[in-house]
């Protein structure tokens, strides 16, 4: 989630580190695409699980204030329809991994561009470790961290929790000896269930470093944002079964250069709606948002609806957003965001219409009274795509933006090239009419699964190709961000032929980081 942070100018908040996430929005996004039936996924409302069993998700509950929706199917109404660009414009660049012959996973979630010679890619490092009790070796997520250099991508050791799991969702370039990193943790001792905590790393220019929060052990960090040293947002969801306080929903943390403080999210009431914050963007600090998804009880079947925040430098308050459907079938998840200045803000989205992993066993229960999580989103996949539940029609993914011109949100449906759907995990932008959206696509139940990447004009949302390295047919782009020029950055996971996988009872990784890379943006 994301990505997500701050960048040059107006600093983009919300591009995957300096400005976003990704995304989904994202359970736990470890291991995307070949996740396994319950390994490391992306965002913190699924279960983390390895050899040791698996950790009950998160969510955060809260009334929001609902509002008639605006809702754009393209320009003056008109459904848009997907548009090739003349020319593919994107690059691969050579990430540290794959690892050619090792059995783990790795996938980068979260990008953040300082410049054009400096940035960061956060992610996760799916791998074996010595069981302390014998038998078996134990599956474990490491952090991963790349940095930019203005020319290729090179590994950096990122602090890891002791005798934990340790996965980054989300990075925010702040400055070449500043920079900040979130995600979350969990228990692998061997036998136990415990619930994931958050994760918060610093670098000060020579290395990473956690750092301690006032965050409770029920925290899941999605989201990273920032303008400078002395203004650092991070913000995710609780677990259900430790809420905080009575109206005192705390997801949000705040850096002030000295310490790190709680901040009160939005009035409501955790004991109705679960709550993910799943992207952040700052432009200033009196001028942040946050975006996310409300999951509404509804016959114990949540399905989910759009959330927007605003800090305005005293409190947050609910700003209201549309929705493509808010049925039990339809989820509604904003998974990444980016803002351009305070009239001009825009967040990347997919909607689920009643589909599942392929090879799904059934959804992830939350701790407090067995209730189901969110539906995973596209970046939750397992081998072999996603399928349709019983009695489901249509589109099982669907691409959109939401926008924000200073008064309203609207929401504007996105091309969809994939016959069986398509989503939008990360946005960022160069300028107000040079938008661009990265996720990604699928033609067919079950069928290969790979990148999408789409800009808007100024005028309309058009598809831009993009390369599919994997050769697997299972690549996956979480989150975009830029320097500003015409320079992109995109990062995600893609699965490849021949490569050796790792097998457990938690599932199959074989995912390996995927970078994308242009200056014709």
């Amino acid at each position: 989630m994301t990505g997500w942070g701050a960048y040059p100018g107006h600093r983009r908040g919300g591009d995957v580190g300096r400005g976003v996430s990704s995304h989904d929005h994202r359970n736990w996004r470890g291991c995307p695409g070949s996740r396994g039936n319950g390994g490391w996924w992306r965002r913190g409302r699924g279960r983390l699980a390895g050899s040791t069993g698996a950790v009950a998700g998160v969510a955060l509950v809260m009334v929001l204030g609902a509002a008639a929706p605006t809702v754009r199917s393209g320009p003056a109404g008109q459904p848009a329809r997907p548009r090739l660009a003349a020319s593919g414009i994107w690059q691969v660049v050579p990430t540290v991994s794959p690892q050619a012959t090792a059995k783990t996973q790795s996938a980068l979630f979260g990008v953040s561009m300082g410049s054009a010679s400096e940035g960061w890619a956060v992610g996760n490092l799916v791998t074996t470790v010595p069981n302390p009790q014998g038998g078996p070796r134990l599956v474990v997520s490491r952090a991963l961290g790349e940095r930019w250099n203005g020319t290729s991508w090179q590994q950096v050791a990122m602090a890891q929790p002791p005798t934990q799991h340790a996965l980054l969702q989300g990075v925010a370039d702040l400055g070449s000896n500043d920079a900040w990193a979130v995600g979350f943790t969990g228990d692998v001792a061997p036998g136990t269930s415990s619930p994931s905590g958050g994760l918060v790393e610093h670098w000060d220019g020579t290395r990473w470093m956690i750092a301690r929060t006032p965050g409770s052990s029920a925290e899941t960090l999605t989201a990273v944002a920032g303008t400078g040293p002395n203004d650092v947002w991070v913000a995710g969801s609780m677990n259900l079964g430790a809420p905080p306080p009575a109206g005192d929903n705390t997801f949000f943390e705040h850096f002030n250069g000295t310490s790190w403080q709680t901040v009160p999210g939005p009035p409501g009431n955790f004991s109705e709606d679960p709550v993910e914050v799943t992207a952040l963007a700052a432009l200033s600090p009196t001028d942040v948002w946050a975006m996310g998804t409300q999951n509404p009880e509804v016959t114990g079947e949540p399905g989910g609806l759009n959330m927007a925040a605003h800090w305005d430098g005293t409190a947050w308050t609910i700003v209201p957003t549309p929705n493509l459907g808010n049925t039990v079938s339809q989820t509604d998840v904003p998974t990444g965001v980016t803002a351009i200045s305070a009239n001009d803000v825009w967040a990347s989205g997919v909607e689920f219409t009643g589909c599942l992993a392929a090879s799904a066993r059934g959804g992830s229960k939350l701790a407090a009274g067995g209730r189901r999580s969110v539906l995973p989103l596209a970046l939750r996949l397992r081998p072999g795509g996603l399928r349709r539940l019983p009695r489901a029609t249509g589109q099982c993914l669907v691409p959109y933006v939401l926008h924000w011109d200073g008064t309203t949100w609207s929401l504007i449906k996105t091309p969809d090239p994939g016959a069986f759907g398509s989503a939008l995990e990360g946005i960022t932008a160069l300028s107000a009419t040079d938008i661009w959206a990265v996720g990604q696509t699928q033609s067919a139940a079950k069928g290969p699964v790979q990148t999408l990447t789409e800009q808007f004009n100024g005028t309309s949302w058009n598809v831009v190709p993009s390369p599919d390295p994997g050769t697997a047919g299972n690549d996956e782009l979480f989150a975009v961000a830029t320097p500003g020029g015409h320079q992109l950055d995109a990062v995600g996971g893609a699965a490849v032929t021949g490569d050796p996988c790792l097998t457990d009872v938690s599932g199959t990784f074989c995912l390996r980081t995927l970078a994308l890379h242009t200056t014709s943006g």
